[in-house]
């Protein structure tokens, strides 16, 4: 939950980067919106950590486990996977270590966290839009979210 509160964080630093290609036209959002992809046994689905970049770190895994509840209840209404401006899929309590998330369209951006490898470090991958954002952007967001992790 660190690193996507780094991550939200990183977006309202980078705010190229909290947008979406939507009808031909790069729409750029007011709000950070986190749509956390969780397995639903079926596949997956993601739900949405409004307003992530202004929540705690605390904030964040308490919406994270009400929302993975009701998602494991069968209680996951349309509004709990409304509205996210950027992805984050989370493989770290997985044995993956490194992967390449999809990107969710219309989204610019979609983070993907690997698990602990034996170093002990993360393996952070971001998937962007190129029609939204030029790689020296992209890497911005990256730097950002470096810092934010310091």
């Amino acid at each position: 939950d660190q690193i996507i509160a780094a991550f939200a964080q990183a977006l309202r630093a980078v705010p190229q980067a909290n947008a979406a290609y939507r009808d031909a036209q790069i729409e750029q959002y007011d709000r950070v919106n986190i749509g956390l992809v969780l397995p639903d046994g079926e596949g997956s689905t993601s739900v949405t950590l409004l307003d992530a970049d202004a929540l705690t770190v605390d904030e964040l895994l308490a919406l994270r486990s009400e929302l993975t509840a009701k998602l494991a209840g069968g209680e996951i209404t349309a509004p709990d996977t409304a509205g996210a401006t950027a992805t984050v899929t989370d493989m770290s309590q997985t044995g993956v270590t490194a992967f390449t998330a999809v990107l969710t369209p219309p989204h610019a951006v979609a983070l993907a966290i690997g698990g602990r490898q034996t170093s002990g470090t993360v393996m952070l991958t971001l998937t962007c839009d190129q029609r939204v954002l030029s790689p020296h952007t992209a890497a911005g967001v990256l730097d950002a979210l470096a810092k934010n992790l310091q």
